[in-house]
């Protein structure tokens, strides 16, 4: 949830080479603290949600 509490969905990217060290480790509709991510501006072509930003995991 953002500040004032409503919902907030964000695009997350996850490298090849770390698809296999995360997807054991999270479920959908839960909710993480996470460390060592980027965020970037989710100017896609094509958007999987509206929020502005995208974070990307690092290893």
């Amino acid at each position: 949830m953002d500040l004032i509490g409503t919902r907030t969905t964000m695009y997350v990217s996850v490298g090849k080479d770390l698809i296999s060290t995360f997807k054991s480790l999270m479920s959908e509709g839960v909710v993480y603290v996470f460390t060592y991510f980027g965020v970037s501006n989710n100017c896609e072509l094509y958007r999987t949600t509206s929020h502005h930003f995208r974070l990307f995991f690092q290893k």
